[in-house]
């Protein structure tokens, strides 16, 4: 994915989960071992609860590896 369509897609998550009562926390957020920057999660939103969710945001075909992508950067960050 280019980066102008990765940008205007993660604008385009934030939108659609600011409308639904999600506040979004951080974009771009680094996921670090031993302070090493190994991956990013596109964007961290809370619920009205205060639950916090890594979102990771995906243009096109989303497959295994994808998924596999997001619930490790959200385990790493300790989010859901």
């Amino acid at each position: 994915m280019g980066k102008a369509r990765g940008r205007i897609s993660v604008e385009i998550a934030k939108r659609l989960l600011m409308d639904l009562g999600y506040v979004v926390i951080k974009v771009s957020e680094p996921v670090t071992i031993r302070d090493r920057e190994i991956s990013e999660v596109d964007l961290i939103v809370a619920d009205a609860n205060g639950n916090k969710y890594a979102v990771e945001v995906k243009a096109g075909r989303l497959d295994v590896s994808g998924v596999r992508q997001a619930k490790v950067n959200a385990d790493l960050l300790g989010l859901q």
